[in-house]
């Protein structure tokens, strides 16, 4: 069974993160595009800024999994320095932390995209609940995550610190 989440949880990380890569990539043309045009054509697009923060906000939401999957959030390093026997209490306690800054950070994101759905983007007409999405949508993706490197560090499978293993 654990096997199997975890087969659900790679997969999924792995597609938020490619479609992240493609969304960087999407925010580096779209700002390169706007100062060009601002500064070299001297005529501002002015759907430029609305895509450009979209892309940053799901970029940033969409890479989430994978960062907690490589550990690259904030750590303290203060872990490695408390006695063993500590140690998976801290590892527990550090899940459930961020398993609630999670689902917060999702919870108030549908709300906040009930609150801003009548908004529209400048230069798009569409409504900037779209780019508020992501904040829910990467949050509940990186739950899994989250709930699978606990268990895993209390079984003693920590991950490797090659990246590859990781991505």
């Amino acid at each position: 069974m654990l096997s199997l989440l975890h087969t659900a949880e790679s997969g999924l990380r792995r597609a938020a993160l490619a479609l992240s890569m493609i969304l960087i990539c999407l925010l580096v043309a779209v700002c390169f595009w706007q100062v060009f045009s601002r500064f070299v054509l001297v005529r501002p697009t002015p759907w430029s800024e609305g895509v450009a923060r979209g892309a940053m906000l799901w970029f940033v939401f969409l890479s989430l999994p994978a960062a907690f999957h490589m550990g690259a959030m904030v750590t303290l390093d203060l872990y490695r320095r408390l006695p063993a026997a500590v140690q998976p209490v801290f590892t527990v306690l550090s899940g459930v932390a961020s398993c609630a800054v999670l689902t917060l950070a999702a919870w108030y994101g549908l709300k906040m995209i009930g609150i801003v759905r009548y908004q529209t983007l400048a230069g798009l007409g569409i409504s900037i609940a779209w780019s508020y999405a992501a904040v829910p949508v990467g949050c509940a993706l990186t739950l899994p995550t989250v709930i699978l490197r606990t268990i895993d560090f209390l079984r003693g499978d920590s991950p490797t610190d090659d990246v590859e293993a990781h991505v």
